[in-house]
């Protein structure tokens, strides 16, 4: 519960502090950190085998790709369905920066 708590105050925390603005990430260093812990479940690069266990990222990057703090949150505090996956800010962020380069407005 507190590792919650604190967890929570870092994702709003990162949401004001300046800078923290969408793509202020490393999109590389996203890209490969998606690629090694996410790839098992989530289709990662822009096309590719996926599973039907959870959605590509192309997609996430579509529906949620904007809302920067929904998607701190949802990475800091996954669904149950969905592995702990102990993210740092930074890393985070770099996901977050990766997913904007997969956005197709």
């Amino acid at each position: 519960m507190k590792v919650s708590l604190i967890a929570s105050a870092l994702a709003i925390l990162t949401n004001v502090v300046p800078g923290a603005a969408f793509g202020a990430g490393d999109a590389d260093a996203g890209g490969r950190l998606s690629r090694e812990r996410c790839s098992g479940c989530h289709t990662v690069d822009a096309v590719g085998p996926g599973t039907d266990a959870a959605p590509p990222f192309s997609r996430i990057a579509k529906n949620w790709g904007q809302d920067r703090s929904w998607l701190r949150t949802w990475l800091t505090n996954p669904h149950p369905q969905m592995p702990e996956m102990n993210l740092s800010p930074t890393e985070i962020e770099n996901i977050i920066a990766y997913l904007g380069t997969l956005r197709k407005d």
